[in-house]
């Protein structure tokens, strides 16, 4: 199990922490393979974009990572606990 949390831009500067168990969160790269948030569209169709045309990442919505719990596997224990 993962548990993502949103990663907008203006948050990056701030030290996040799990809603579930309070660890500090950690930003994994997109697993979509995308460039900061964004693919290249000429090397995806060179038809359609000129070099340089960006299309924004589906996965993450531009962000280039999600901001994970490195606890995560272990929520369902803490949930569990708290009952």
């Amino acid at each position: 199990m993962t548990t993502f949390a949103d990663a907008d831009e203006t948050q990056h500067d701030k030290i996040q922490t799990c809603p579930v168990c309070g660890c500090g969160l950690e930003l994994e790269n997109c697993w979509n393979g995308c460039d900061e948030g964004y693919f290249d569209g000429y090397d995806d169709d060179p038809l359609w974009y000129d070099p340089g045309d960006l299309i924004l990442c589906s996965a993450c919505g531009g962000r280039g990572g999600y901001l994970v719990c490195p606890n995560a596997e272990h929520h369902d224990k803490i949930k569990a606990g708290d009952q």
